[in-house]
């Protein structure tokens, strides 16, 4: 177990990206009777001058609750994207914590949080993809993975960090959840999947409804009392209120045009990864 002087911290840290699984993917990891997950969920301590100026303390009251024999860690999807903060931090106060990266196809990835600013309201039903990356940086930035994966494996050896994908969580879990086992050196355990909710992006039938959930969620998270959105009660509630909420069809069109400019986008990135990382990329980026 990894330690600060007499506290308690992480033994692993999930470090990326927005819109890749990452809520589903701690879920279902949380069953494992070893595995302690901290009740907020992404608390961008290392990548918060904010936060971080608070001091180590404070980020290790996080773990206050996680027993003696337990694997205790966070996730947190923006640690890539402000790496060199967050690496050299990490390093600092853990260097011997193990870091979960998990990564999706940039191009889907970047259409996905187009999709969930709209969802969320930040951006106008209306505004176009090319208008939209304009207002929101984010959408290209949190897709550019080979600057944030070399920061880190400048600071941690390559075998303390496990390179996941998106697809293969869909596609081939049980695969992923062995090798999430066999890095974090626990027991082994059969996950139950079927049964937790995914975040999926919808249009929302009623505006009005997606924003008062959206602030709930916000005051939630302000008050540090993320745990209640991780209740049976709220998982179910928010399966519910997806359905009821959701428009039949989305109607956020991505048209050929709009998938060459994310191409475009990413090409050379995806070049420079490749020669980092030991993950099948051959299919991502595709028209």
């Amino acid at each position: 177990m990894n330690s600060e002087k007499e506290f308690r911290g992480p033994d692993f840290i999930g470090i990326g990206v927005p819109k890749s699984g990452s809520t589903w993917f701690m879920r279902v990891l949380s069953q494992h009777p070893q595995i302690f997950i901290t009740a907020k969920k992404e608390p961008h301590f290392f990548s918060s001058d904010k936060l971080y100026k608070k001091g180590i303390k404070s980020y290790c009251n996080l773990y206050k609750n996680a027993k003696p024999n337990e694997i205790a860690g966070e996730f947190n999807t923006k640690y890539i994207n402000f790496s060199k903060k967050s690496a050299e931090r990490i390093k600092k106060h853990f260097p011997k914590a193990k870091l979960i990266c998990i990564l999706r196809d940039p191009l889907k990835r970047a259409i996905s949080h187009y999709k969930w600013l709209k969802q969320l309201g930040i951006i106008d039903t209306n505004v176009s993809l090319k208008e939209a990356i304009e207002i929101n940086k984010g959408i290209i930035q949190f897709s550019k993975y080979a600057v944030g994966v070399e920061t880190f494996l400048n600071n941690f050896d390559q075998n303390r960090v496990l390179f996941l994908k998106t697809e293969d969580l869909r596609n081939t879990e049980q695969k992923v959840f062995d090798s999430v086992i066999k890095f974090l050196e626990i027991s082994e355990f059969n996950f139950n999947t079927k049964n937790v909710p995914k975040s999926q992006t919808i249009e929302p039938q009623y505006q009005f409804l997606e924003n008062i959930r959206t602030n709930i969620h916000k005051l939630i998270r302000n008050k540090n009392k993320d745990w209640i959105l991780n209740t049976k009660l709220a998982l179910i509630f928010s399966q519910i209120y997806r359905k009821y909420n959701s428009k039949i069809k989305l109607n956020y069109n991505i048209s050929l045009e709009d998938k060459k400019l994310l191409h475009s986008y990413f090409s050379e990135d995806l070049s420079k990864l490749k020669n980092l990382i030991d993950l099948d990329i051959k299919d991502w980026n595709k028209i």
